[in-house]
């Protein structure tokens, strides 16, 4: 049990240890400075992606239906 116990925690601190050199942090190409600060994207294929950045309040109230 106390062999099981060694070899598991070795394969955990070796996953770490890897995931440490190689994961990194963002690439300093995915991150945009905007005047509400910086936004971190990725790289998915040969795309740059941002996710999640809201662009525009909702039509509430009276700007609802309102027309152009």
């Amino acid at each position: 049990m106390k062999k099981f116990f060694l070899y598991a925690l070795g394969i955990i601190v070796l996953i770490l240890v890897f995931q440490f050199i190689f994961g990194g942090g963002p690439d300093k190409e995915t991150i945009r400075s905007t005047d509400s600060g910086e936004v971190i994207g990725s790289i998915e294929g040969d795309n740059y992606v941002w996710r999640g950045i809201p662009f525009a309040k909702p039509p509430v109230g009276d700007l609802r239906w309102k027309h152009l």
